[in-house]
């Protein structure tokens, strides 16, 4: 048995200097590949066992491989290639500019200016150039205005520079198309090597986890693909660590800065988030004339309303503004196209402080999930829409798929649904709309919801809104009435069931002897509803309340009463529709107040 022992001893030995030449070997190999580190075979002590014939130790085995790898220096020379990238593409911008303006310099003389016509640094064919021939052409004509040769030059020097501006416009022009589809490209790219990178991440992880070492091949590989990385977009890496043992996990953390100075993840253990440069909105503006054809607009505004980037894709025809002006509406970014997409679940679970990493990208948006620059950090996001980061008066943002606007400030956590601190903005205007002309003859109720354009501002309706004149002493309506409409006569209040129109007979009789909920007819042309002397008030308790009302109590024609709509809350009051008995009811019929046909909505209440 000692035998076979030391034999296999022996075999163990030898493998490992074979696999030690062999790494020499590749090291040689490998002398001038930059991404490759110098390797190593590591080693294992021999444990010592007892035997007949005394201790004995186990054979030299191979405990793996290590490289020579510095982590600071891997660090140094992905912010040094990052930072050379950055340098180059800026000075190929610049090169480009420089190329389309003409602005190669001829002479190295440094004391010439545009004064100096005959010994111009400027090259022949340059904007610059343009420029100077120009104003010496002017200077020359001021010496001798009635010259018709200088007059002449003058004439050819303007159309020169007038060519130069439109040569020097295309050129800027193709230099932006190219810098878009460069930049496209190079989001694809940043992409494919993040997708690259998570793939070596779960090799290495996997080969490390079987405690043979390191696994240096993918590691060399992913400090190869970190360089691309950096060439691409300036960006931070750090080894992740592991939660519960504080030990590295084998996968590395991508980070990349946003103009403001804020860190977003790009990778981690649960892989890339996909990138995009698409994020801004496309819609179109119908031409309101017969034939014409709508205008399609591109634009890009950040999550402060701040305009970024407009293009007109194709201008439209027979546009005409005589009958109303022509809005166009720039929304904030729509949470489908937010700069990243991919998001997974796990990276929901995390801290709210790691959620604003991990979720956003490029720039700071509002997701509609609860999640943005705003989030107070003692909230935790809630992707059901339960929450909701605290908002500025006037700010604008999605919630749930929906357009909204706070009403006021309002702190975090606060469904915009169920709060009459926000509202739906229920309809977008991009496209003419009728200019509201408010005069003494010309007034209008208001559904909630409802829209106008009045003074150059477009408004919506938070509640119903209905005007109330004074009719008393009157033969006849001063006024046309739409349907909810109400007016006042002597000390009662009246509501209109249908369009009144202006100089309608009112009888006085009829109107002075009607009790709450009579209805009063006005000729053919509609009918109104006497409310009584007063109207609603949401403080009046002594209003019947729907939700309060016992099968057994007892109503008539006139009684007012009250529905709950929304519920109160510790953030906002409660709301309530109120309805006129215009017939004599009963309980049942109270159940069922918003359908009924025994009851009149009251459009106007004493607090709107």
């Amino acid at each position: 048995m000692s035998l076979l022992g030391e034999i296999s001893k022996s075999s163990e030995a030898l493998r490992y200097h074979a696999k030690t030449a062999e790494i020499a070997g590749q090291n040689l190999a490998h002398v001038n590949d930059e991404t490759y580190a110098r390797q190593r075979v590591l080693a294992r002590e021999g444990v010592m066992y007892g035997s007949h014939g005394g201790l004995l130790t186990s054979g030299l085995e191979s405990a793996g491989l290590d490289h020579l790898r510095n982590d600071f220096l891997d660090r140094r020379v992905v912010d040094e290639v990052g930072q050379t990238s950055a340098l180059e593409a800026e000075k190929e911008v610049f090169d480009l500019l420089q190329a389309a303006l003409g602005e190669t310099l001829t002479s190295p003389q440094i004391n010439a200016g545009l004064d100096d016509s005959h010994e111009s640094i400027l090259s022949a064919g340059s904007l610059a150039r343009a420029l100077n021939d120009f104003f010496n052409a002017f200077q020359e004509l001021s010496a001798s205005p009635d010259e018709a040769t200088i007059r002449q030059e003058l004439f050819n020097k303007i159309q020169t520079l007038g060519k130069r501006f439109n040569d020097a416009g295309n050129s800027l022009e193709e230099i932006e198309s190219d810098l878009s589809e460069t930049v496209t490209r190079g989001i694809e790219d940043v992409n494919r090597i993040l997708a690259q990178l998570h793939e070596v991440n779960k090799q290495v992880r996997r080969f490390e986890l079987q405690d043979k070492g390191k696994a240096v091949t993918y590691r060399d590989r992913r400090q190869a693909l970190l360089e691309d990385l950096s060439k691409l977009i300036e960006i931070r890496a750090e080894e992740d660590v592991e939660v519960n043992s504080g030990e590295s996990s084998g996968f590395i953390n991508v980070f990349v800065k946003t103009k403001d100075g804020t860190e977003v993840g790009l990778l981690n253990s649960d892989g890339p988030q996909k990138l995009s440069n698409e994020w801004g909105q496309n819609f179109t503006i119908a031409s309101n004339g017969e034939n014409g054809s709508s205008a399609s607009v591109h634009a890009k505004i950040d999550a402060n309303g701040n305009l970024g980037f407009l293009e007109v894709k194709q201008s439209g025809t027979f546009f005409d503004d005589a009958d109303g002006p022509i809005l166009v509406t720039l929304l904030p970014p729509n949470p489908s196209t937010n700069g990243i997409s991919g998001v997974n679940n796990a990276a929901l679970n995390q801290p709210v402080e790691q959620q604003i990493n991990d979720l956003v990208a490029g720039q700071p948006v509002d997701d509609g999930t609860g999640t943005s620059e705003l989030l107070n950090e003692n909230e935790p996001a809630n992707l059901d829409g339960g929450l909701n980061p605290r908002r500025e008066e006037g700010e604008v943002f999605y919630f749930q798929g929906s357009l909204w606007q706070a009403l006021e400030d309002t702190i975090a956590g606060t469904n915009p649904i169920d709060s009459n601190l926000f509202m739906e903005i229920k309809n977008i205007p991009n496209g003419q709309v009728n200019e509201t002309k408010k005069s003494n003859s010309d007034l209008e109720t208001f559904k909630a919801g409802d829209q106008i354009y009045y003074e150059g501002k477009l408004y919506q309706a938070t509640a119903d809104v209905s005007p109330v004149s004074d009719e008393t002493g009157s033969t006849s309506t001063s006024l046309r009435y739409l349907e909810d409409d109400i007016f006042m006569f002597g000390d009662s209040y009246f509501q209109a069931t249908t369009n009144i129109p202006r100089f309608t007979e009112l009888n006085q009789d009829d109107l002075q002897n009607a009790d709450p909920g009579d209805i009063v007819p006005l000729g053919d042309v509609g009918n109104i509803v006497a409310l009584g002397n007063s109207l609603p008030n949401v403080n009046d308790e002594s209003i019947n309340d729907v939700g309060s009302i016992q099968i057994t109590d007892v109503f008539a024609k006139g009684d007012v009463f009250k529905n709950e709509v929304i519920p109160e809350t510790a953030n906002r009051a409660a709301k309530y529709d109120f309805y006129v008995a215009i017939d004599n009811i009963d309980a049942t019929d109270i159940s069922n107040i918003a359908s009924s046909d025994k009851f009149l909505k009251i459009s106007a209440v004493a607090e709107n």
